[in-house]
């Protein structure tokens, strides 16, 4: 690192290459891949809260392997330091008869663990967060929004050893994690991160529920929370609420051949706006079955022409639960990546909008995809534009929409080089709170605002604390 800023080169920095903004992609420089960099370096476990010291090229898959298997990690030190006391903590843990997780869960196992830090990369789990009204590591503009409303993986990270483009060693820890999260290398190599985990929950289930319209299905959700919060909330969690525009079940139905999980989910009418995919966590299984119960009473009020699905098997919920990554990976694969047909905004009226956004862009194309996250009746959402004759003014027409309502970028998927047009729109002299620090990081200028697109989306610059 120290090399490539002498010589004034980019540095790509790349895990397993799953990321889907293109921040893995190199354009000259040197790549520094940290695949091969795995293993667990540290183990904390009370009873009551815990943690795990993980290197970066560390898969998710191999973290919960680990974490469930509960297999032997850690050698006895026999000299009162630290592996000694990473080893009693292990032994606690495999006698305990609980069994721990990282809540994070982007549906891509093959994912390392810098990789998910780098690009945000929480999956739905979008109740499980702690709220931060103080700000924390959640910076937030004028009007009060933050790019992290919606989630943080930073909310599940003790501290993280990054090496910086001068290259030298720094431990990251409270709101300086914002720029580890979501800044998908801009600003620094993840060596290892010190993970927050929580106990596994017994019975875990999902609910695939299909509205005529989004007012619907905001009012379904709300009333559902509140029955939840009323009846159940010591045994039944809500951990998060995916919506998929009709727009994705048009294109489920066109490419189902290709994807055979796709198959097994059903046809949609011209009358259906989309669905929503409730994850849940339940102390046992009496608890999930009286959410379910509950839930598909609700439903019948809305007279949705389609039964919804009920995953209470592991099958069919690993089937459901990984439709919000399958349909990111199939629009991937179908569209060409540029920096105008990606669009990852938080919205403050998810029904309104997302209703909005579907009736713009159809406007230009019939293949395209409207995915988000909603929770309280505010939301984010993503649009992939993938066959569209004239994308620019496509795209426009969205900015414009954007700017008029407020909306606010995410930082979910990362940062990389496809979302910087949408950044250098929605934020043309940056703002005060997380877009700011992005370009600020540069330390050496006295604090200076960069000009737009001058840091954050040319390769050729090297960044800087």
């Amino acid at each position: 690192m120290a090399t490539a800023r002498k010589q004034g080169r980019s540095v790509t920095i790349q895990g397993a290459r799953t990321g889907i903004c293109g921040g893995a992609v190199p354009d000259g420089g040197y790549i520094i891949n940290m695949s091969m960099l795995k293993g667990f370096t540290g183990f904390s476990f009370d009873g009551e809260s815990a943690s795990i010291k993980v290197l970066a090229g560390t898969t998710l898959a191999e973290l919960v392997s680990a974490l469930e298997t509960k297999e032997d990690l850690f050698s006895d030190g026999g000299d009162g330091s630290d592996s000694e006391q990473t080893w009693e903590s292990w032994k606690r843990y495999k006698e305990s008869g609980v069994t721990l997780c990282f809540p994070p869960n982007p549906s891509e196992k093959d994912a390392t663990i810098g990789g998910i830090l780098s690009c945000n990369a929480l999956g739905g789990k979008v109740y499980a967060r702690k709220r931060d009204n103080k700000g924390g590591a959640n910076h937030r503009d004028d009007a009060g929004r933050g790019a992290d409303d919606f989630g943080s993986v930073a909310e599940y990270v003790r501290r993280v050893c990054v090496v910086g483009p001068d290259g030298l060693f720094k431990n990251i820890h409270g709101q300086e994690l914002s720029r580890v999260c979501g800044g998908e290398g801009l600003f620094c190599i993840v060596v290892e991160a010190e993970l927050v985990l929580i106990k596994k929950p017994a019975v875990v289930g999902g609910l695939m529920g299909f509205f005529e319209d989004c007012g619907s299905l905001a009012r379904f959700l709300e009333e559902l929370e509140r029955g939840v919060a009323t009846d159940m909330a010591a045994r039944v969690k809500i951990m998060s609420a995916d919506y998929f525009g009709q727009s994705c079940f048009s294109l489920i139905d066109k490419y189902r051949g290709r994807f055979t999980f796709l198959k097994e989910i059903p046809e949609m009418s011209a009358r259906t706006c989309g669905a929503l995919w409730i994850e849940i966590w339940c102390d046992d299984e009496d608890s999930m079955m009286q959410f379910f119960e509950n839930a598909l009473a609700l439903l019948e009020r809305f007279e949705t022409e389609h039964d919804a699905l009920a995953a209470t098997e592991e099958r069919d919920f690993a089937r459901l639960c990984s439709l919000r990554h399958a349909m990111t990976q199939m629009c991937n694969e179908l569209s060409r990546t540029t920096e105008f047909n990606f669009f990852d905004v938080i919205v403050d009226d998810f029904a309104r909008s997302a209703d909005e956004i579907e009736r713009i862009v159809s406007g230009f194309s019939n293949s395209f995809a409207i995915m988000g996250r909603t929770e309280a009746g505010k939301g984010s959402i993503t649009i992939r534009l993938l066959d569209v004759t004239d994308v620019e003014k496509a795209g426009c027409a969205l900015l414009q929409y954007f700017k008029e309502n407020g909306c606010v970028c995410s930082r979910e998927y990362g940062i990389g080089r496809v979302k910087g047009r949408l950044f250098r729109e929605l934020y043309p002299h940056g703002n005060p709170g997380f877009i700011q620090e992005l370009y600020c990081c540069d330390r050496e200028d006295g604090g200076r605002m960069k000009e737009s697109g001058q840091f954050l989306f040319n390769p050729a610059i090297t960044p800087r604390f």
